[in-house]
């Protein structure tokens, strides 16, 4: 076995194992979470951590039986809807120090991801590793961007999706 190849499955092991975490994190923070939109969201997450974890599983394989890495060019990711109707999150958005305690562990988690999948990616010496490392990174940064308006909207200390919650400059003097 080649060293880059030694290398390569270092790597998917790591991410494997992420994404199993991330996973359980997710699903301890939807059983921690009282508001159901909290619920709803960390187990999106915790699904889409599994579906991270079935292409990597799918690349190992691949690298260790047939010595390359599979194309990420026909993937079945399934469109869902993540947050609830607009009027189940007024009436849901009160904060929860679980889910807001999970919220943040869901944030560095994440940040950890990237911080992982953007070395991988740099340090790739092949177009196919460096294109799943870097459509994972894109996933991870979208988690983070979903679970920080989360957090931001919860706490109420800023914006939510682009709509600002409120706003410390003074109007009309």
């Amino acid at each position: 076995m080649t060293r880059a190849k030694e290398n390569a499955l270092e790597v998917l092991r790591t991410a494997m194992q992420i994404e199993r975490d991330s996973y359980a994190l997710y699903r301890a923070a939807a059983a921690a979470t009282r508001q159901s939109s909290g619920v709803k969201l960390f187990l999106s997450l915790a699904r889409d951590e599994m579906e991270h974890l079935a292409k990597l599983e799918i690349a190992y394989c691949s690298l260790t039986k047939a010595e390359q890495w599979p194309s990420l060019r026909h993937s079945t990711r399934r469109k869902r809807e993540v947050f609830p109707a607009s009027e189940q999150v007024i009436s849901d958005a009160k904060p929860d120090s679980g889910e807001v305690t999970a919220l943040l562990r869901g944030i560095q988690a994440e940040r950890d991801s990237i911080a992982f999948y953007q070395s991988a990616m740099e340090e790739a010496t092949d177009a196919a590793p460096s294109e799943m490392y870097r459509h994972l990174l894109g996933e991870e940064k979208a988690h983070l961007s979903i679970l920080q308006a989360e957090y931001d909207h919860l706490t109420q200390t800023g914006f939510w999706f682009n709509d600002q919650e409120f706003s410390l400059e003074v109007r009309g003097r």
